[in-house]
């Protein structure tokens, strides 16, 4: 007689939990936490740094990183966020380090629509990152050029690889 008494208020508890956690497409963040989207944004950075030294640029394992689950097209000024918590200015503007990381912002900058959190639309991070390293000397002429396009193209979400080839042909 008690547990039947009882239930009422454990199915009020249960629903309650669940309409804390209910989101709305508007709301979903991707991944759930910080440390999750870091995480995510390292292990793309190592991917296309190391593939990059092999000479090897897409195929099935770089397409993980960009059709897959997650995304890094989900991801727009969240990944400079998340490369900022993982390098400092320093670190990030050595050539090998800045090539891995302009790629990864020319993929997460080709899509608006797909872009899960609305705070990740505004670049100001992606744009502290460019310009800064845009104010370092690389001596790589090729570098310094993706970093202009970049600039242009990380605005309005209209980055691409074609974009980049034709505006950096030499790459």
């Amino acid at each position: 007689m008690r547990a039947a008494s009882s239930w009422p208020f454990f199915a009020a508890m249960a629903l309650s939990l669940l309409a804390g956690q209910a989101q709305t497409p508007d709301s979903y963040v991707f991944p759930k936490t910080d440390r999750q989207i870091v995480a995510f944004v390292k292990s793309a950075f190592d991917f296309y740094k190391s593939s990059r030294k092999a000479g090897i640029t897409n195929g099935s394992k770089a397409m993980r990183f960009v059709n897959g689950s997650p995304s890094l097209l989900q991801l727009g000024d969240a990944v400079s966020s998340a490369m900022l918590k993982t390098f400092d200015l320093e670190e990030l503007a050595k050539p090998e380090n800045a090539d891995a990381y302009l790629t990864l912002v020319r993929i997460s900058f080709t899509d608006r629509a797909k872009v899960t959190n609305k705070l990740d639309l505004n670049p100001s991070a992606t744009f502290f990152v460019l310009g800064y390293l845009e104010q370092r000397e690389t001596g790589d002429p090729a570098l310094e050029k993706r970093i202009a396009y970049l600039k242009g193209c990380t605005a309005n979400f209209v980055c691409s690889g074609r974009g980049e080839y034709e505006f950096v042909p030499s790459r």
